[in-house]
């Protein structure tokens, strides 16, 4: 297992507020990349949110895992850029809590120098690029396993363009 994962995670070289390299990939999937790169699985899909509206489209990534079953990015409608990858793996949360805590070992060997946090069935690795949550998290909630790189910023830029397109209103409540 350790190895599969070694392999399915790299850093690229960029500073982050730590002194080390932002992480930027996720199972080959590069943040900043146009989602077109990609081999998609069906349509993208509009996902309703709050903030805004979140396009989603599911991928075979180029560098994929055996624990993790399903593959999406989210990206800017207007620019294609991606700002998340997410894959997610159905488990039972005793095992998704067993195998956090074995992925969470692989990650502190591979990403030593970087702040972790550690909580039952949730382990992130902050890389210093976001001053509001950790880019790279690893979740069990459920019955599944998450796992996500996000580019906070990318994200919030998103959500300031489409602020107003999105079909969740919160008028009158």
């Amino acid at each position: 297992m350790n190895a599969i994962l070694l392999t399915a995670v790299s850093p690229v070289k960029a500073s982050s507020g730590q002194g080390l390299p932002p992480i930027r990939q996720l199972f080959g999937v590069e943040l900043g990349a146009n989602v077109g790169q990609y081999q998609a699985v069906g349509e993208a899909v509009m996902e309703a949110e709050l903030n805004a509206p979140e396009w989603v489209q599911r991928i075979v990534p180029p560098e994929p895992n055996s624990l993790f079953s399903q593959y999406e990015v989210l990206f800017n409608s207007e620019t294609r850029e991606i700002y998340q990858v997410r894959a997610q793996s159905t488990l039972s949360r005793i095992k998704c809590e067993a195998t956090v805590h074995i992925l969470s070992g692989v990650l502190k060997k591979k990403y030593e120098g970087y702040d972790f946090l550690e909580l039952e069935g949730h382990f992130a690795v902050d890389d210093g690029s976001s001053s509001i949550m950790p880019s790279y998290q690893l979740v069990c909630t459920g019955g599944k396993m998450l796992m996500w790189l996000i580019d906070v910023e990318a994200h919030g830029l998103h959500v300031k363009q489409n602020k107003d397109r999105s079909p969740v209103s919160t008028n009158g409540l």
